[in-house]
């Protein structure tokens, strides 16, 4: 089980990795996003893929039906009464698939992020960003210290 969960982490670390064009296979037919930057981003919505990678502060919170992320990296999670979960001392990677009503919040820096589905992503900080539907770009560009807010999915 172990063996067949790391593998298939490391085939989609590998596709994250190349965050200069969208994956026809992995982001066909759904709307998705892609940001590189330090700062703080926050992704919300209904999910069916989302990978965080970077060094910083990470929370989350699942108001939907309970999702369970893979989190490599991390010294500790906090379970706080309203729900948000702490990720303390994040380095790492944080992935979620199939999650509806999630949010999820990174400060810090070398963050990377894509996620595909339905949902909003507010970006605050220094990096550049794309998004589209299916193999189309709709829009791309930078983010800086005021707050840009992108929109994905229908």
């Amino acid at each position: 089980m172990f063996k067949k969960t790391l593998i298939v982490v490391l085939v989609l670390l590998a596709a994250f990795l190349t965050v200069g064009a969208a994956s026809a296979d992995t982001l066909a037919g759904r709307g998705w996003v892609k940001a590189e930057g330090n700062g703080t981003a926050v992704i919300s919505g209904n999910v069916a893929t989302m990978i965080l990678r970077g060094t910083g502060s990470l929370w989350y919170k699942d108001e939907g039906d309970p999702d369970r992320p893979f989190i490599r990296g991390y010294r500790d999670l906090i379970r706080h009464p309203n729900g948000w979960v702490e990720v303390v001392g994040f380095d790492g990677i944080f992935h979620l698939d199939a999650a509806d009503q999630v949010t999820v919040k990174m400060t810090g820096k070398d963050i990377k992020l894509l996620a595909a589905g339905k949902g909003r992503v507010i970006l605050r900080g220094r990096g550049h960003y794309v998004y589209g539907k299916g193999d189309h770009v709709l829009g791309r560009g930078d983010w800086g210290p005021d707050d840009l807010t992108v929109d994905f999915g229908e």
